[in-house]
């Protein structure tokens, strides 16, 4: 609560309301002295406070292999390719060659690795472009339908 007989300037300079003058300096008090981020970090730990990650823990393989095959399939130009594949292939696996390239293992039902097999170009182009590296493709028959 503001008494009204107090002049507006006193707290426009932000000065305490029982004072018309800035509170008088403590003579014991210490002067600041800048802390590491090392001491921060260790004081903070000695009392039992956990910092929250800054950045999400990466995802497990198998969900980041989902990410990367929606984004390729995401790139490819026919709806009927895309939805061929997405219902009836998965990236099982992505491995470096030794040659500069990634060797990606698709696993396709059974039925459908002929179709798939004609439009490996694509795929390929789709993966290459996605990763930003040349990609070799391995397509492997699924023993179980999806």
């Amino acid at each position: 609560m503001v008494p009204a007989d107090l002049p507006p300037a006193t707290l426009a300079r932000g000065y305490r309301l029982a004072y018309d003058r800035p509170p008088a300096r403590d003579p014991e008090r210490r002067a600041c002295r800048a802390y590491s981020a090392a001491e921060l970090t260790a004081a903070l730990a000695a009392l039992g406070y956990r910092a929250p990650h800054p950045t999400p823990p990466p995802p497990p393989p198998a969900e980041l292999l989902g990410l990367l095959w929606w984004a390729a399939l995401q790139r490819l130009a026919l709806p009927s390719t895309r939805m061929l594949l997405c219902h009836q292939a998965r990236l099982l696996e992505l491995s470096e060659t030794g040659r500069g390239e990634l060797l990606a293992l698709v696993e396709v039902v059974p039925s459908w690795l002929a179709m798939v097999e004609s439009r490996r170009g694509l795929v390929v182009d789709a993966l290459a472009e996605t990763m930003a590296r040349r990609v070799a493709l391995q397509l492997v028959a699924q023993e179980v339908e999806l």
